[in-house]
């Protein structure tokens, strides 16, 4: 119960630590490699309509905005179906998409959170490839959890992965 209670402290504490009434502006951009592709689909959240196309020019893309929080968004391709998971957060976001493998080859040059996320991911992914038995993939992912729990990628991975494991 203790541990319950807290990861929950943590959890809001650390949303309200997030949460900013002044917005902050963000700029995705990067390279994408592989198929050619003339634009992206950049899902501001993941309600359906909210995605923002951002066009390709030779393999270079760049989108702005402003937002008053951080959070968790997609980038991808509309036909595969394949999205690659990133943070919004304040200043640049710098990704290399690969349209080939998204999640397996793509990666975050800047952005913080960003890159903490996808080191998580693939971590993730890593596991479960891996042929692990049931009980260490389990605590191999709840280890994955505990080592972000003090930053933004463990309020992420909380909200995927914590109910269960």
């Amino acid at each position: 119960m203790k541990k319950i209670f807290y990861i929950l402290f943590l959890l809001v504490t650390v949303i309200s630590c997030t949460h900013s009434s002044e917005s902050f502006e963000f700029k995705i951009k990067g390279k994408l490699t592989g198929k050619n592709y003339e634009k992206l689909y950049f899902l501001k959240s993941l309600r359906n309509g909210d995605e923002v196309i951002i066009p390709v020019e030779d393999g270079i893309f760049e989108y702005s905005g402003h937002s008053s929080q951080m959070y968790f968004s997609l980038i991808g391709f509309d036909d595969s179906g394949d999205y690659f998971p990133f943070v919004i957060e304040p200043g640049e976001i710098d990704i290399e998409l690969y349209a080939d493998s998204i999640l397996r080859k793509s990666r975050i040059i800047r952005g913080k959170n960003s890159i903490a996320l996808e080191k998580a991911i693939k971590q993730y992914i890593e596991y479960m490839d891996s042929g692990l038995e049931d009980k260490v993939l389990r605590d191999s992912i709840v280890q994955l959890i505990n080592r972000n729990k003090d930053n933004y990628t463990g309020i992420i991975l909380l909200n995927m992965m914590g109910r269960e494991y």
